[in-house]
């Protein structure tokens, strides 16, 4: 199965990384404090906000009162004079552009300047959306939107198979003399993706739990191969997912790549490991990995210009996942599949390769795709190896790897 990074969760990394709440609201305090306040100070602190959830977050903290009121509201009516209209409305601006409305009362004064008459009021939280209950999803516009994207998935992996390069390194990777057996496993894959047809769920009506929130998941050991569809999720990349998806079905029949070649990709110098005598000394050993990973993220940051609160931030998700569930960040199969959704994406032909430069803009998350954020989780939980190395180990592989297990396997 295939999960996805949304941008929700791409924007919650941005977020993470920013500014810490309680410090912009100790700059707040901090120009509320003695006589009058300072605007310029306020309108700083502000600055660090990236988001409505901020906003919230940031008003609850009012409720100390340290800056003298009970919320930002107040604070607002209460120490804006009339003079004060520029600054009242800059607020108001910085605010909309990050989703939160705001209304005041303004006024001329006598020499017909704009004045600030108070009675400034934010919009309040929004409730999140409740979905209903037992509420069925499949319905044509799912099917619809997901059988368009099958034929150009298929396509795409037909043309990719019936490339000489991908059959040249396929030989090579197994070590394959006879060219009739090379012949035989690709006319397999050929065929599967002729038979490959989709099938429609719901989550509240599957059978088995643990695909109920996957977006799509298949079961390599069928006869005739099929890609399961959630119609309960809205995936934003369907023919990705469905590239994705496919590398597992021709997996059941044959790996185009050695497993131990897919994880040797993101094995460096700079992964962490423990050895026999570790075991002895597990405190001496965490201190020293934890050492040892601060200085793998400050060398990454200085390398590739990438703030250190970032890597930090992919590191701590990665591990997130890694928990949640285990061995996903970096299984093997799972990796081809995010490779080869990213050849899709960046429009990468048999025999040209991904470069440094292309993965930059995600690695310091100006842009999002999901495939290749769980290329960065597994690169960060393996201790941030030179990119240049891991592409070029990557560019080698004949392409896909999948799962060897069932349908409850993640993909």
């Amino acid at each position: 199965m295939k999960i996805i990074i949304t941008e929700q969760q791409h924007k919650l990394i941005r977020e993470q990384i920013a500014v810490p709440i309680n410090l912009v609201y100790n700059q707040i305090i901090d120009a509320v404090k003695g006589f009058g306040t300072n605007p310029d100070k306020l309108i700083v602190a502000l600055n660090n906000l990236k988001s409505q959830s901020d906003f919230y977050s940031l008003n609850k903290l009012f409720l100390d009162n340290k800056t003298g009121y009970e919320s930002f509201d107040d604070m607002i009516n209460n120490e804006m004079e009339m003079d004060n209209f520029d600054d009242v409305k800059k607020i108001s601006d910085k605010l909309s552009l990050i989703g939160v409305e705001s209304m005041y009362s303004s006024g001329k004064n006598r020499l017909g300047m704009s004045s600030f008459l108070g009675n400034f009021e934010t919009s309040e939280e929004p409730k999140p959306t409740q979905i209903p209950k037992n509420t069925p999803r499949v319905g044509p516009t799912c099917k619809s939107i997901w059988s368009k994207n099958l034929t150009p998935a298929k396509k795409y992996w037909i043309q990719w198979l019936s490339n000489p390069i991908t059959k040249q390194k396929f030989k090579k990777n197994w070590n394959i003399k006879n060219e009739r057996e090379v012949n035989d496993i690709f006319k397999k894959y050929v065929d599967a993706l002729n038979k490959l047809t989709l099938v429609f769920y719901d989550k509240f009506n599957v059978k088995n739990p643990s695909v109920s929130n996957s977006y799509a998941y298949v079961n390599p050991k069928e006869y005739n191969p099929k890609i399961y569809v959630n119609c309960s999720m809205s995936d934003k990349e369907p023919l990705g997912t469905l590239v994705h998806e496919i590398q597992h079905i021709l997996y059941g029949i044959k790996p185009l790549n050695p497993e131990k070649q897919v994880g040797d990709v993101f094995v460096t110098d700079n992964t962490v490991k423990m050895s026999p005598k570790d075991f002895l000394n597990v405190e001496n050993f965490m201190k020293n990995s934890e050492n040892m990973v601060n200085r793998n993220i400050q060398d990454a940051s200085k390398k590739y210009n990438i703030r250190t609160d970032v890597l930090t931030e992919l590191l701590s998700r990665a591990k997130k996942f890694e928990r949640e569930i285990p061995g996903y960040v970096c299984d093997e199969s799972e990796k081809m599949s995010n490779i080869m959704a990213v050849r899709k994406y960046l429009g990468i032909n048999p025999g040209e390769n991904i470069t440094k430069e292309m993965l930059v803009p995600y690695l310091s998350i100006d842009k999002h795709h999901t495939d290749i954020f769980w290329i960065l989780y597994c690169w960060a939980l393996k201790g941030f190896g030179d990119i240049n190395v891991l592409l070029n180990k990557i560019n080698k592989l004949a392409y896909q790897n999948t799962s060897k297990d069932s349908e409850t396997k993640l993909a």
